[in-house]
């Protein structure tokens, strides 16, 4: 195994490895289908801080701090019902990439027997499923 891949090989990455592994894809360093947590479609955990702070993240563009739904709110009625669970969890998924020059990560959000995926460009979330 490539001493660039060796970081990756385990089911939990931090976000500082996030950033590490996002770093060598898009410099060409490693590709996506070299990484088996990718190629065997179960993704990577991400650290309980890491979870606390995506879940952070998305509840507040949701909602305000009051709790007020915001006017720009990106998510329909199945993805606020997976926010507004309490034990929604997130985990790197994959890459995608818009134009096939550039990956983004590409985040799963579970919650009751239900997910949706995500990835953020130029500070928008996208969701695809």
């Amino acid at each position: 195994m490539s001493d660039l891949i060796e970081p990756f090989n385990k089911s939990e990455l931090s976000e500082k490895e996030v950033h590490l592994l996002m770093k060598r894809i898009n410099d060409g360093r490693i590709k996506p289908s070299e990484l088996p947590h990718f190629t065997d479609g179960e993704g990577y955990g991400l650290s309980d801080a890491q979870v606390k702070k995506g879940l952070d993240w998305l509840r507040n563009l949701w909602k305000s701090p009051r709790g007020v739904e915001r006017k720009n709110n990106p998510f329909g009625a199945r993805e606020q019902a997976i926010l507004d669970d309490k034990g929604a969890s997130i985990r790197l998924r994959d890459v995608y990439s818009e134009r096939g020059n550039y990956y983004y990560p590409y985040y799963e959000v579970t919650g009751d027997n239900t997910s949706f995926g995500y990835y953020v460009s130029g500070g928008e979330v996208h969701i695809l499923g």
